[in-house]
């Protein structure tokens, strides 16, 4: 059944089973903590673009973290575009999995010119991961 909530402890059940979670949180949200593993696409912004070009596969089997209040709309912009394979997501938002102790994830972010000092002092593989076209336009060396 599409959309049900899944309390942390089915969620976690869930994540053993491997399907694929999906954050739709804002970015700072997704940056500060985050469910180890799960792929981050935005609900504001370009959802749809990128969920078919990051997603690929429409028959893929979806666990949602989405703001408190904003499941359903998840739900329905990702069936808009063919992903109709949701099987639930954390009731509760994400604040429900902080509370239980299980690990999250963080992503740290520095300033431009932090990242350009670190650039040019060391020796540090970067991962492009714009489309191609982005890529093909402008890119690090060696990124």
């Amino acid at each position: 059944e599409s959309g049900v909530e899944k309390t942390a402890k089915e969620f976690d059940n869930m994540l053993k089973e491997k399907i694929t979670t999906l954050d739709v949180r804002s970015v700072e949200d997704f940056s500060s903590s985050h469910i180890p593993g799960s792929i981050f696409i935005g609900l504001d912004g370009r959802f749809a673009p990128w969920v078919g070009e990051i997603l690929e596969d429409v028959s893929k089997k979806l666990i949602l973290v989405a703001p408190e209040g904003r499941e359903k709309e998840a739900i329905i912009r990702l069936s808009r575009v063919g992903f109709d394979n949701v099987k639930g997501y954390l009731k509760g938002g994400f604040s429900s999995r902080e509370d239980s102790g299980k690990e999250i994830g963080v992503v740290d972010t520095i300033s431009a010119d932090d990242f350009q000092k670190t650039y040019d002092s060391q020796k540090i593989n970067v991962f492009d991961v714009r489309k191609l076209t982005e890529y093909q336009s402008e890119h690090l060396i060696n990124a």
